[in-house]
């Protein structure tokens, strides 16, 4: 059958779409095209205890826990106790510093399953940046799924590690989860603070805080402005037996647009 050329020109045009949607319509009884690459799972930050390594650009590696929770919260905590921040994940990102507000943002992103990269920003030791490697660690995964419960809370904490604001803390905390903290900073007004501690998910071993600091101001030596509400997350872990520690941190937006975080390690007395 003749055609002109018009009618041709559309006959070629549609063969060619045709064969193109077929994947160049290579031959060998129409197998799939062996040039393709499978797309890779999607790496994510899945709920859980981590141990990381990260090794800041020309500087030293330092060890570190994350605790990611079943509702994306995130407490981030350098092991020696310099810095600890709170957050939440993204995917194959952990955004820190975002709980009260997105300002001063730092991250650490997956690269692979066991591996990626970090920008973090701090007050005291300033910013780093560079590379992060998970550190295999059996204890983890059944620290994690210990599971949680007001009960196990129970009782008072004393905190004489992280004293640099406040001093010595000690903590109340009552059968519903509601909790008082107070310092060893004198004045007339002591600085403390109360707040309600709530199970994310009783399975696991991940709490979240919301608390409010006040009375903290100059006759204490504090800044007044760090009085205010406070949201963080914690977990049980152990200083001489499972159970008998809470590590966790609380973040503040300040009028200035800045995040103040406390970080806490109280032990069970």
């Amino acid at each position: 059958m003749m055609c002109n050329l018009r009618m041709c020109m559309l006959i070629f045009i549609s063969l060619f779409i045709g064969l193109a949607s077929c994947g160049g319509g290579g031959g060998g009884g129409g197998g799939s095209d062996s040039s393709s690459t499978p797309t890779p799972a999607a790496l994510l930050w899945s709920p859980g205890l981590y141990t990381v390594d990260l090794t800041p650009t020309g500087g030293e590696t330092e060890r570190a826990t994350i605790l990611v929770a079943s509702d994306n919260r995130v407490f981030y905590g350098v092991n020696n106790g310099n810095h600890a921040k709170v957050g939440t994940t993204l995917g194959n990102i952990v955004e820190l510093d975002n709980v009260a507000g997105p300002n001063d943002l730092s991250t650490l992103t997956l690269t692979s399953a066991t591996a990626g990269t970090f920008a973090l920003s701090f007050d005291v030791v300033g910013d780093e940046s560079g590379t992060f490697a998970i550190v295999t660690d059996a204890d983890n995964d059944d620290l994690y799924n210990s599971g949680s419960s007001f009960a196990s809370l129970e009782g008072t904490w004393v905190d004489n590690s992280f004293t640099e604001l406040v001093g010595v803390s000690t903590w109340v905390i009552a059968a519903d989860g509601s909790y008082t903290v107070d310092t060893a900073v004198g004045g007339s007004g002591v600085c403390s603070a109360t707040g309600n501690i709530s199970l994310i998910d009783a399975t696991k071993n991940a709490y979240a805080s919301v608390s409010t600091l006040i009375n903290c101001g100059a006759e204490q030596n504090v800044d007044p402005s760090l009085n205010g509400e406070y949201k963080g997350i914690l977990f049980v872990t152990e200083t001489n037996f499972l159970g008998d520690t809470l590590f966790g941190a609380a973040s503040i937006l300040l009028s200035n647009g800045s995040i103040f975080t406390i970080v806490s390690v109280p032990v069970k007395q």
